[in-house]
């Protein structure tokens, strides 16, 4: 019978938990990078490269787990564009060569005032 089904967010808070109370000082140093699957129910975990094969390798032992996925030592397990956090720094910096328009610059441009 399969597992009733949680909100995603109590999900990821369970997880979350799990990671940080059981698993993470083990992890970090030794899987940094890789994709870890949680059961949250059990608190049972598999490691992989993919995020596929860590699931995969989780619920061939426990075929019911209800399953948080992430990357061991980020704050995502993916990401869309831009580079790594860590590389850059927290904040944005401006392009040094790029002019950023103002609002009155613009509106005078198009014969507003």
């Amino acid at each position: 019978m399969p597992a009733p089904t949680r909100p995603k967010e109590e999900v990821a808070r369970l997880g979350q938990e799990i990671y940080e109370r059981d698993l993470r000082s083990r992890m970090e140093a030794a899987h940094r990078g890789k994709v870890l699957a949680i059961d949250v129910d059990s608190g049972n975990h598999a490691i992989a490269d993919t995020a596929s094969v860590a699931a995969k390798r989780l619920r061939a032992q426990h075929p019911n787990a209800c399953v948080w996925l992430m990357r061991v030592g980020y704050r995502t397990l993916r990401h869309f564009g831009g580079s790594s956090l860590r590389r850059t720094g927290w904040r944005a910096r401006p392009h040094p060569g790029r002019r950023v328009a103002s609002r009155h610059r613009l509106a005078g441009s198009l014969g507003e005032r």
